[in-house]
């Protein structure tokens, strides 16, 4: 299980919006999207206590992980 926070303008925003998600299925079905999906580790962002993963689909990044997903 993963913890999805989409990209907004600021932090605060972002993790207003936290969802939970256990596959990168219920991630596509939560982006609403039949669009490739790639999960890239990103950078450990300390604010947060985050091994940030970057989502993009495709090709455009359109939030963050909190881990790997399968």
């Amino acid at each position: 299980m993963a913890k999805f926070r989409p990209q907004r303008g600021g932090l605060t925003e972002s993790l207003a919006e936290i969802k939970q998600v256990n596959s990168i299925q219920e991630l596509r079905e939560l982006l609403n999207t039949v669009k490739s999906i790639e999960i890239r580790p990103y950078v450990y962002d300390a604010r947060i206590c985050w091994d940030s993963h970057l989502v993009l689909v495709d090709g455009e990044p359109v939030g963050f992980t909190d881990g790997p997903l399968t």
